[in-house]
């Protein structure tokens, strides 16, 4: 698998929810995401986009390690999900560049930052966590 690549498959066909069960799952996403699944017609094409916005946001949150509240995922005029980076982890590679002195210089795709609610952070570089 490609790295940085992540596909998964989710099995809609057996999940036949009721009106009331669909709306709570669709309240777990933010309220601007509501309209991009409810604008389908049929309630297969709901279901495909309301788990397709549910897996964005657990892989933001499995691979970043971002609290879900804080996870704000944005979509480009053409459709494309883009992450709206959280002050606080952008904040984390501002200082890591600055201790590093390379500026921007440094490829930031290789850092990657870990967290338990922001406390025990620490830093991965090419895969490897440094002291």
């Amino acid at each position: 698998m490609e790295k940085g690549v992540e596909r998964l498959a989710v099995d809609i066909s057996e999940w036949n929810p009721t009106s009331h069960q669909f709306s709570f799952v669709l309240s777990l996403l933010p309220q601007h995401h509501h309209s991009s699944v409810t604008r389908f017609v049929k309630m297969e094409d709901r279901k495909r986009a309301l788990v397709s916005r549910l897996l964005q946001y657990a892989l933001v949150h499995q691979v970043l390690g971002i609290p879900f509240h804080r996870i704000i995922i944005r979509r480009t005029i053409e459709g494309k999900p883009y992450l709206e980076y959280d002050e606080e982890y952008w904040s984390l590679k501002e200082a890591f560049v600055k201790a590093m002195g390379t500026g921007l210089a440094y490829r930031l795709d290789n850092v990657e930052f870990h967290h338990t609610n922001w406390t025990n952070i620490y830093v991965n570089m090419n895969g490897e966590a440094q002291e």
